[in-house]
């Protein structure tokens, strides 16, 4: 598939991924990392570190690529290669604080949370579950919590 990318230009790539926003310059960035993964074959490295059980070290080569942080990494190993991993987005990190489960804003911290308290067969639904939840009912600026079907365990709507 990287080959497809690398042969794409730009603006097409950009095309296919304009409802995530800022489509160009994530379609120079696609593109970059598509480069990497031909020359370098990171898909083998990945997939060995995956079958031998050494997630920390498939996780570390996603984030060491450019542009590639610890969220685009657990989405990449929980969606294409099915690794039990909880991607932390800024929805999950808002439902995450204002159900009080945790007091900082810490990608590991909220990581850990779903982690620990979630069966690894749930992280992918839990995961899509509470972006959709934080994009429609937990909203940053107005939530609403009247019609929320989980804010009776919620400490931000028993605030209210």
């Amino acid at each position: 598939m990287p080959e497809l990318v690398v042969s794409s230009s730009t603006e097409y790539v950009a095309s296919l991924i304009k409802p995530a926003g800022m489509h160009y310059q994530r379609a120079v960035r696609i593109r970059k990392l598509a480069e990497i993964f031909l020359n370098r074959n990171v898909e083998s490295e990945l997939l060995g570190y995956i079958k031998a059980g050494l997630l920390d070290k498939a996780r570390r080569v996603l984030t060491e690529l450019p542009g590639v942080g610890e969220k685009t990494a657990d989405v990449v190993l929980l969606m294409k290669y099915g690794v039990p991993t909880f991607p932390v987005d800024t929805h999950i990190t808002r439902i995450t604080l204002r159900m009080g489960f945790v007091s900082k804003r810490s990608y590991g911290a909220i990581r850990t949370f779903w982690m620990e308290n979630t069966s690894p067969e749930y992280y992918k639904p839990l995961h899509l579950l509470l972006i959709t939840h934080g994009r429609q009912t937990c909203k940053a600026r107005k939530p609403s919590c009247t019609t929320c079907v989980i804010k009776k365990y919620c400490k931000y709507a028993e605030s209210l």
